[in-house]
């Protein structure tokens, strides 16, 4: 098969250079693809978030908001440090990761809160957020992250004596993200989402 210059420069926003390149991205993963079962260590990188980390994980996503499509410019301070809160005072099985700067203050974090279900008892681990500050977003960070939440999936997991899942998704703009590249390749595709109507780029996104 054959793709014409016209239809890599519509992949590519009018670049056909910048298409192509998408398009070998979006084959190699497709490629590479294969069942991930774990156990997975945590990454050195990554530490548990305590108290100490609240300030700046607030800040972390208030930059998340700002960034999402999603986010419409209603970001609530109070709610996200209770969400916050949660984790770093160890009220049951959630968690949070961080990832610490130069400077030594959190540039990155993912937390992973219980979800129940909603026609029993039973719950999983499902991805809150995941955000590198944008001074940061060259290098492991976001991989380092995956990684991390999957690994607080095995740790609770191992602490009740049972399977644990963790499910974490990809809300973004219509094209295809690095963040859904990304767990293409550490995780497994389950389904999808779908949502109406199709939500606008944030000012500022990446």
């Amino acid at each position: 098969m054959k793709i014409g210059a016209q239809t890599l420069a519509e992949l590519g926003g009018g670049d056909a250079e910048a298409g192509a390149a998408r398009l070998r991205r979006v084959i190699a993963d497709l490629c590479e693809r294969t069942q991930v079962s774990g156990p997975t260590e945590r990454p050195p990188s990554v530490r548990v978030a305590d108290r100490a980390d609240e300030s700046a994980l607030l800040r972390l996503l208030r930059i998340e908001a700002n960034e999402s499509p999603l986010g419409g410019g209603q970001f609530s301070e109070a709610m996200a440090e209770d969400v916050i809160r949660i984790a770093t005072r160890q009220e049951g099985s959630a968690m949070i990761g961080v990832i610490d700067g130069p400077e030594g203050e959190p540039v990155g974090a993912v937390g992973v809160y219980p979800v129940p279900a909603w026609n029993s008892g039973d719950w999983h681990l499902g991805e809150r957020f995941l955000v590198v500050a944008p001074e940061s977003r060259r290098g492991p960070h976001a991989r380092d992250l995956v990684l991390f939440a999957r690994w607080a999936a095995d740790e609770v997991s191992r602490q009740i004596g049972r399977r644990v899942y963790l499910l974490q998704e990809v809300i973004c703009a219509p094209e295809i993200s690095g963040k859904e590249r990304l767990l293409n390749r550490l995780s497994n595709p389950c389904g999808r989402w779908f949502i109406y109507p199709a939500p606008q780029p944030a000012e500022g996104a990446p």
